[in-house]
């Protein structure tokens, strides 16, 4: 977050954080069986396990990824940043297919309103096949748009918000 280059590490139930001048510190615990993701967005560090809200680091302390006004972002296992949107894929308690979209410029920002269609600058959700069994597996940004993998298909969201989403 501040220039400085750092490794971050999961070892078990812990996940750390150095520079090589010191100790490994700690960043949190997270539960031994979860995979980590972790993304750079708006001068933070963000990770997501699929188990528990996600969180981030400011470059000295965590916090759980809030809004301004209470609510929480979803809980999920993979995270991607594309123009400025955090896209957010395999929700366990909405839907293993889901990818929810943050509004623009913010990763605080997930409540879709009833006019989605209508307005750019919102947070979005897309299901892809929910009904076939199959749970998101990969989320990637590429120069086309970002990936969403699964075991037996693969999609594609291009676009740079709600006027111009394609899968």
């Amino acid at each position: 977050p501040s220039g400085t280059r750092y490794l971050i590490a999961h070892a078990s139930n812990t996940l750390y954080r150095t520079d090589f001048s010191a100790a490994a510190v700690v960043l949190g615990s997270v539960t031994a069986a979860a995979s980590i993701n972790s993304i750079p967005a708006f001068g933070n560090r963000y990770f997501a396990d699929g188990v528990r809200v996600p969180w981030y680091w400011d470059g000295s302390s965590t916090a759980t990824l809030v809004s301004a006004s209470g609510a929480q972002a979803p809980i999920c296992t993979y995270m991607a940043l594309k123009d400025a949107r955090v896209f957010c894929a395999n929700i366990p308690v909405e839907g293993r297919s889901r990818v929810r979209i943050s509004s623009t410029g913010g990763a605080g920002y997930w409540v879709v309103p009833a006019d989605v269609s209508a307005v750019d600058n919102t947070p979005n959700t897309f299901d892809f096949a929910p009904d076939d069994g199959d749970s998101i597996q990969c989320l990637a940004t590429t120069p086309w748009g970002v990936f969403v993998g699964k075991r037996y298909s693969s999609w594609m969201i291009k676009g740079t918000g709600n006027l111009s989403y394609e899968l």
